[in-house]
């Protein structure tokens, strides 16, 4: 029992680790439809600096958004490297199955 409470342990920070997906990249291009106003976003630019906002508005050029210590942050789309979106409630389920399946079904 020991030795499942340590691997679901391992799996579960693993999939915290791992609960970003790509919005956006060089290879696939930003669309307005897969950005949600309220929800928190990682984005980097051509700079290599990375900014954890929350997205308040966009419009053609820009999105504004809030940075930890209610800083306001305004980011050019056209400067916009790669952006990827928290999704932690889906990492969770993902590994709590992951471990049932290792558990429950005999191999």
């Amino acid at each position: 029992m020991e030795k499942y409470l340590k691997f679901l342990t391992v799996i579960m920070c693993i999939s915290l680790i791992s609960c970003r997906s790509i919005v956006s990249n060089p290879g696939k291009p930003l669309i307005d439809k897969s950005i949600e106003l309220g929800r928190s976003y990682e984005i980097q630019d051509f700079n290599a600096k990375i900014y954890t906002i929350k997205i308040c508005a966009m419009d053609d050029e820009n999105i504004y958004g809030i940075a930890k210590g209610n800083e306001r942050v305004i980011i050019k789309r056209s400067d916009i490297r790669q952006m990827k979106k928290w999704q932690v409630l889906n990492s969770v389920i993902v590994g709590a199955l992951a471990v049932a399946a290792v558990i429950f079904i005999p191999i």
